[in-house]
């Protein structure tokens, strides 16, 4: 068993270059309540199920211990996991919305309410978390032999992201099938063996794919799947007015309408750069190189093969994409 540390170093984040991410240590120390005060009242897991019947799926907040094998069916497992801080339920998630409008029978939606006065508390307890969905999921695995490392799908907004590529770490002589970060958050807990690497990166999984919506603000903005996402400039999304916590979040409406839309999302290949002095009316990180005829098919039903970074343009409310036509905007 991981114990937690009441305190841990601060670093510096200096971008340089797409893939050179420099980390300076800080002199200072930050204290943390212990782990053991809240991992177990405040990670909360819900089985969302389709009902047959009925106008309301079927919702089961549980615990590891109390994992039913009635409550698994053999099908494909969706790992959705919320962003710091949020109360968002279920029923209410985007991404789940989604999938169970899509026909989706096996998602499990995890909750991580860290209400702590000191918002850099809950980073370090990355690891901790990534663990209690280990055990969760395991305990899963072991109950339905048909459900496994291979069928399952992670999916994380802004922390969840962190949660996800640290679970993917941290899972025993195997990989997921895929893990999606969606506007991975710029702050991160460090990893023990090596604390200088973000725990989202290529070939984590099978397949690991990133959504960027709000970079350089509460989402990171270097590439770190094997297929990057980058909408609309980058930093602000239609509709939001200029509010970043509302950009963050796109990524994960985006993304659940690229689940359920007949149209798709589709993508252009581009080339993403990052300056060194990053201005966000200045600088769009991932501009076209390509033409609407190189436009590929991105989102939840993209080709495993796909690699590289891409730019998708959106509207200002649903639908947000228009499939394989769009208007070009030259960035």
């Amino acid at each position: 068993m991981i114990e937690a540390v009441s305190s841990y170093r601060v670093f510096l984040v200096i971008f340089t270059s797409l893939n050179s991410i420099y980390l300076v240590e800080s002199d200072k120390k930050l204290q943390c309540p212990p782990a053991s005060n809240f991992i177990d009242n405040y990670t909360q897991f819900f089985i969302c199920k389709r009902s047959i019947g009925k106008d309301q799926p079927v919702i089961y907040a549980v615990q590891t211990e109390n994992l039913e094998t009635s409550m698994i069916t053999s099908s494909p497992l969706i790992v959705v996991i919320g962003d710091m801080f949020d109360t968002t339920t279920p029923l209410n998630d985007p991404i789940v919305k989604a999938y169970l409008f899509r026909g989706s029978d096996n998602i499990v939606y995890v909750q991580h309410l860290l209400t702590f006065q000191k918002i850099y508390c809950p980073f370090s307890y990355t690891q901790i978390i990534a663990q209690t969905l280990n055990d969760f999921l395991l305990k899963i695995y072991s109950i339905n032999s048909k459900v496994t490392p291979n069928n399952t799908h992670l999916i994380g907004l802004g922390m969840g992201a962190v949660i996800a590529g640290q679970a993917a770490l941290d899972i025993p002589h195997v990989k997921f099938n895929r893990l999606t970060g969606l506007d991975p958050t710029l702050f991160f807990s460090s990893i023990p063996s090596d604390p200088y690497v973000y725990p989202l990166r290529p070939s984590l999984t099978d397949f690991t794919d990133v959504y960027h919506t709000n970079v350089g603000m509460i989402g990171r903005f270097d590439i770190m799947g094997d297929v990057d996402i980058y909408f609309n400039n980058d930093v602000q999304m239609p509709g939001c007015n200029k509010s970043n916590l509302c950009s963050h979040k796109k990524a994960a409406e985006y993304y659940a309408e690229a689940v359920y839309s007949l149209q798709g999302m589709w993508g252009i290949p581009c080339y993403a750069e990052v300056a060194l002095h990053f201005h966000l009316n200045q600088n769009i990180l991932c501009k076209f190189c390509s033409n609407i005829n190189d436009m590929v098919l991105v989102g939840e039903y993209m080709s495993y093969n796909l690699r590289g970074a891409f730019k998708v343009l959106t509207n200002s409310e649903p639908p947000y994409t228009n499939g394989k036509f769009i208007k070009i905007l030259y960035i």
